[in-house]
């Protein structure tokens, strides 16, 4: 895949996953929206500087910027998933529940 696209996968990832708006994560960046839509597209391909600024805008390592894999997502997605069974499950219901958890991965 177009390295362009993965990392504005990576971009528009990361700044969904801290709840941003595109406006606001280039208003902490020093660049326009436009521009940012367009790096999460994968029509531009931003500078080490853009990138290092983006990072500073999501707080995180510019080392994350080049990460594709999405190790973090999971992790959010599997704490979700255990809150949702152990928290939100009525106890009469949790037999059901972990039948089609069960039959989704087998």
């Amino acid at each position: 895949m177009d390295r362009k696209i993965l990392v504005g996968r990576q971009v528009r990832r990361l700044r969904k996953l801290r709840q941003l708006s595109q406006e606001t994560l280039a208003d902490r960046a020093a660049m326009s929206a436009k521009y940012l839509s367009r790096i999460e597209t994968g029509n531009e391909n931003p500078s080490i500087d853009l990138l290092f600024r983006l990072a500073d805008g999501l707080n995180v390592e510019p080392y994350e910027m080049l990460c594709f894999e999405d190790g973090e997502l999971a992790r959010q997605l599997r704490a979700r998933a255990v809150k949702l069974i152990i928290d939100d499950v009525p106890d009469k219901d949790i037999a059901r529940v972990v039948g089609r958890l069960e039959a989704v991965l087998h």
